[in-house]
C-alpha cells in the first residue's frame, strides 16, 4: 500500500511531530509499505533530507518563531499535487498542534476525498477548543472535572 505520512509542520510542537512521524515511517516501511515522507512545512522529502530530519533529536524547548517563519514554505494543496503523491491510498497524520491537529488539514483532505487517519475536521476543531470539549462531555454524561477558563 502506498501511504503518505505527514508530520513536522510549523507549530511549536514540530520536533515532537517529527519524532512521531519518523517512528510511523519506519514501522510502515518495515511492513513493506511504500511510504512518502511529507513535512507539511516544506513538502515531500527526498531521501537525504528525510534521513537528516528523522535522525535529529527532539529539542527540550520548542522552536522559536524565527525558526518557524523560515519553514513556512509548504502549501498543502501543492503538496497533494506533488508527483510523489500520485497513487497514495491513505495519509497517516502524525502532526501535533497547529493546522494539522486543529481541523484545517483534515478539512482540505475531506474536500479532496483523500482518506486519512484520525478524526475529521469537525472532531479535530472541537477537540482543540477545550471549553467546548468539556461542555460536550458534560452534555453527553461523561464524567468531567470542573474547570475554569482563563482569559486569553
Amino acid at each position: 500500500m502506498k501511504i503518505a505520512v505527514m508530520f513536522g509542520g510549523t507549530s511549536e510542537e514540530r520536533d515532537v511531530s517529527i519524532a512521531s512521524g519518523s517512528q510511523v515511517v519506519k514501522a510502515l516501511r518495515s511492513k513493506g509499505h511504500d511510504v512518502v515522507a511529507v513535512d507539511t512545512a516544506t513538502g515531500v522529502l527526498d531521501a537525504d533530507t528525510e534521513a537528516k530530519l528523522m535522525s535529529s533529536d527532539v529539542r527540550t524547548a520548542p522552536p522559536g518563531s524565527e525558526d518557524l517563519d523560515v519553514l513556512r514554505t509548504g502549501d498543502a494543496t501543492s503538496i497533494l499535487r506533488a508527483p510523489e503523491m500520485q497513487g497514495v491510498e491513505v495519509i497517516f497524520l502524525a502532526l501535533h498542534g497547529g493546522a494539522g491537529e486543529g481541523g484545517t488539514l483534515q478539512a482540505l483532505l475531506e474536500l479532496t476525498n483523500i482518506p486519512f487517519t484520525g478524526s475529521g475536521m469537525l472532531g479535530s476543531a472541537v477537540a482543540m477548543d477545550k471549553d467546548i470539549s468539556k461542555r460536550l462531555f458534560m452534555t453527553a454524561g461523561v464524567p468531567t472535572p470542573e474547570w475554569l477558563m482563563a482569559p486569553a
